[in-house]
């Protein structure tokens, strides 16, 4: 269960199904939200918080982008564009620069108190913001099919909510106990008996 919960919040491989990356977005969003409820926030603390929630969203994203059969590639595309688009806009107004400076700094503290930095922070939320809205609506695909990957077993196909791949735990438990017993007849000395007629010590078989 760690190994897939640390998968799913912080691994760019595999694939997630839609309804898995809404309701893990939701709980992104509304914590979000709820910062904005906290009376006395500690800068350190925000900015700490506002990376994790990118970092963990653009791993949900990458997997998202997997299951319709895209690249992760578009994570860092989106980026750029967003972040080309709000310079453009906002450096050649200092007002607006200013303006975006002190938004960003009452979200994340002191780190945007530059008008680069702000900038940087503004374009990572707007990206993550437009994936969002296009990847919670998308369809799984089966081109998603060249990005299956299973975090606690490799080569053991799985299918996901959305038409995509799902750890199968009953051939997990099968194969885990099919290797104890051979390393216990490794360890005790045994061979497994052949099919087919058996060889009897001390007479022979009939």
């Amino acid at each position: 269960m760690p190994v897939t919960f640390l998968w799913f919040l912080f691994d760019w491989r595999g694939r997630v199904g839609p309804r898995s990356y809404r309701r893990a977005i939701l709980v992104i969003a509304t914590i979000a939200g709820l910062l904005e409820f906290i009376p006395a926030r500690n800068p350190d603390f925000l900015l700490g918080l506002a990376s994790a929630q990118l970092l963990v969203q653009a791993a949900l994203d990458s997997k998202r982008l997997h299951d319709i059969g895209a690249s992760a590639a578009w994570i860092f595309i989106s980026g750029g564009v967003c972040g080309a688009a709000i310079a453009g806009v906002v450096l050649p107004s200092p007002e607006l620069s200013a303006a975006l400076t002190e938004t960003v700094a009452n979200s994340i503290g002191p780190a945007a108190s530059s008008a680069w930095a702000s900038i940087v922070f503004a374009a990572l939320t707007l990206a993550a913001a437009l994936r969002a809205a296009i990847l919670a609506t998308r369809g799984s695909n089966e081109a998603g099919a060249a990005y299956d990957y299973d975090p606690r077993a490799r080569g053991i196909a799985a299918r996901g909510d959305g038409g995509g791949p799902a750890l199968d735990a009953d051939a997990l438990i099968a194969r885990a106990m099919a290797d104890q017993k051979q390393k216990e007849r490794a360890a005790a000395g045994q061979v497994a008996p052949r099919s087919g007629a058996r060889r009897a010590f001390g007479r022979r078989a009939a």
